[in-house]
């Protein structure tokens, strides 16, 4: 079967159905070419990545024990100061919650 080289455009004899190219010299070429357009569409596609901006909690907060608002520091904080976390749980430890 006679066929002409993708890379080249030689004519060459094989008898693979599914080969296209006439040497390995053509073969390397064609794995040179598809390796740099692959780099080029995951640069391309890495550069259109964009992430939202992450929502920032809420600084200011009433405390909990109190309702004197505060800023925090940390997510999860809800009281502020040691005194009134403690207070908080003293309260509610003696009305069973």
């Amino acid at each position: 079967m006679i066929k002409i080289c993708a890379m080249c455009g030689n004519n060459f004899e094989t008898n693979k159905l599914n080969q296209k190219v006439c040497s390995a010299e053509c073969k390397r070429m064609g794995n040179i070419i598809r390796n740099r357009e692959y780099r080029k569409r995951m640069s391309n596609a890495s550069k259109k990545k964009t992430t939202p901006p992450k929502k920032k909690a809420q600084r200011t907060l009433e405390c909990y024990a109190c309702g004197k608002s505060f800023e925090r520091s940390f997510a999860n904080e809800k009281f502020c100061s040691d005194e009134c976390r403690l207070k908080y749980f003293k309260v509610n430890e003696r009305n069973g919650l």
